[in-house]
C-alpha cells in the first residue's frame, strides 16, 4: 500500500491509527487514517477519545476535527483515570451491549442501589436507567440477545441473605422484568465484569448458600422457555470469583474456596458437553475481582492485587499487564472495544473510574456505514 502526503501549511502527526494534520491558518484539525487494504478513508475514533479532538463524521466518511486544542493522548497499554462515577457503590452487576455500560444495582458501606447507571464512551456521559425490581450485590450477570440477565447475589439485611430470583433488563426499552427463580439461593456469584452468557443461556456458578457455605453448583437459565436446570457442578467449592465467556466456553477464576482461602485456580466448563477442565493457574490468588475479554485473551483485575495478569487462550499461558494505581476488593467493570473500564472497590477505590485501552479493535466501519469487518490488534498487551 502507498500513499502520498503533501505538506501545506500544517503540522503532521502520526501514530498508531493513522495520522492527523493541524491547520495552521484554519486553527483545526484534519484527521484521517489509512485501511488494510488500499487508500480508502474511514471514519475515525482516535484512541482515548477523552483527550484527543473530539471526531465529526460526515457524509462521505472522513473524520474532522472540531477546532480545540491538541492533548497528547495516554499511551495504549496504560491506565487512564476517568471522571468518577456518580456513586460510590462496588461488587455491581455490570454488562456491555452495543458500546454502552450498564451498572446493576451494588452496594456501598451505607446502602444498597436499585437504579442502573449506563456508560456512553462516545459522549463520556452517565445516565440513570429504571430501578432493579429487587436490590442485589454479587449477581450472576450476562447478556444474550442484547438483553442483560441477573441472578441471586446478596440482599440487603444482617449476613445478606441469598437471593434466588431472577431478572432481565432491556436497554431498549429501559425496563426490568421478572424471571424464573434460580433453584438454589446464592451470593458472591462473582462474574463481577465477564458475564456468565454463553450459547443463549445464563449460568450461575458457585457462590455462598444462605447457610453460610460455599457452592459447587451450575445451574443453567433458559430464557426461551424462562427455566433453569442443573448442570455439571464446578470442581471445587467457589465464591467471589471471576467468571468470562469465550468461544462458548466458560471461565471460572480464582476466588474463594471451601476453606475462606484466596486461589489462583482456573476451571473451564463447555456447556457443550457438560464436562469440566482445569487451565493454567493464575499467576497469584485473587478474590473480589473482575476479567473481562479482549482478543482472545481474558484479562484479571483487582482484588488486592495491583498488577493485571493476562491469559492467552492460544498458549494457555499468563502474562503481566500494568499495575492498576489503586486496587481493592470489590471492583467491577467490562471491556467496549479493546477498552477496559473499571469501576469502583470497598474503600479508597469508591466511585474510581479507569480505562485500560489494549490497543485492540473490535469492528471498523467502511465509507459507506455498512461494511464491517474485523481489523485485529494495533499493539498486542
Amino acid at each position: 500500500m502507498s500513499s502520498t502526503i503533501s505538506f501545506t501549511a500544517s503540522m503532521l502527526i502520526v501514530g498508531s491509527l493513522g495520522f492527523g494534520a493541524y491547520q495552521v491558518g484554519q486553527s483545526a484539525w484534519d484527521v484521517d487514517v489509512s485501511a488494510p487494504h488500499g487508500d480508502t478513508r474511514l471514519p475515525v475514533e482516535p484512541i482515548a477519545a477523552e483527550f484527543r479532538p473530539k471526531v465529526r463524521l460526515v457524509a462521505d466518511g472522513v473524520g474532522e476535527a472540531k477546532p480545540q486544542p491538541f492533548l497528547a493522548a495516554p499511551a495504549v497499554g496504560t491506565w487512564t483515570r476517568l471522571a468518577d462515577a456518580p456513586d460510590g457503590r462496588f461488587r455491581a452487576g455490570v454488562a456491555a451491549v452495543d458500546g454502552k455500560l450498564y451498572v446493576l444495582s451494588g452496594i456501598d458501606w451505607w446502602r444498597s442501589y436499585e437504579s442502573t447507571l449506563i456508560y456512553d464512551p462516545a459522549a463520556l456521559s452517565w445516565e440513570v436507567g429504571a430501578n432493579i425490581h429487587t436490590v442485589r450485590s454479587g449477581p450472576a450477570t450476562g447478556v444474550i440477545d442484547g438483553k442483560v440477565y441477573v441472578a441471586g447475589g446478596g440482599s440487603p439485611g444482617f449476613g445478606w441473605p441469598k437471593l434466588s430470583s431472577t431478572e432481565v433488563y432491556d436497554p431498549v426499552t429501559d425496563s426490568w422484568s421478572a424471571c424464573a427463580d434460580m433453584p438454589s439461593p446464592r451470593g458472591f456469584l462473582g462474574a463481577l465484569g465477564g458475564g456468565s452468557a454463553t450459547d443463549g443461556k445464563l449460568y450461575a456458578l458457585g457462590g455462598e448458600t444462605p447457610a453460610g457455605g460455599l457452592s459447587k453448583a451450575n445451574e443453567a437459565y433458559d430464557p426461551a422457555t424462562d427455566s433453569w436446570e442443573g448442570r455439571a457442578d464446578i470442581p471445587e467449592h467457589r465464591a467471589d470469583h471471576a467468571v468470562v465467556a469465550v468461544h462458548n466456553e466458560i471461565y471460572v477464576l480464582g476466588g474463594e474456596d471451601v476453606d475462606w482461602q484466596a486461589t489462583d485456580s482456573v476451571f473451564i466448563y463447555s456447556p457443550r458437553t457438560d464436562t469440566w477442565r482445569e487451565g493454567a493457574p493464575m499467576p497469584v490468588s485473587r478474590e473480589g475481582f473482575m476479567a473481562s475479554v479482549v482478543n482472545n485473551r481474558i484479562y484479571v483485575i483487582g482484588g488486592s492485587v495491583p498488577a493485571v495478569h493476562v491469559y492467552d487462550l492460544a498458549s494457555d499461558a499468563w502474562t503481566t499487564g500494568p499495575n492498576l494505581q489503586t486496587t481493592e476488593p470489590g471492583l467491577f467493570g467490562a471491556a467496549i472495544d479493546g477498552r477496559i473500564y473499571a469501576i469502583g472497590g470497598i474503600l479508597e477505590r469508591a466511585g474510581v473510574f479507569e480505562v485500560l485501552d489494549t490497543g485492540f479493535r473490535d469492528l471498523a466501519i467502511s465509507p459507506a456505514g455498512k461494511n464491517v469487518s474485523t481489523w485485529g490488534g494495533l499493539k498486542r498487551l
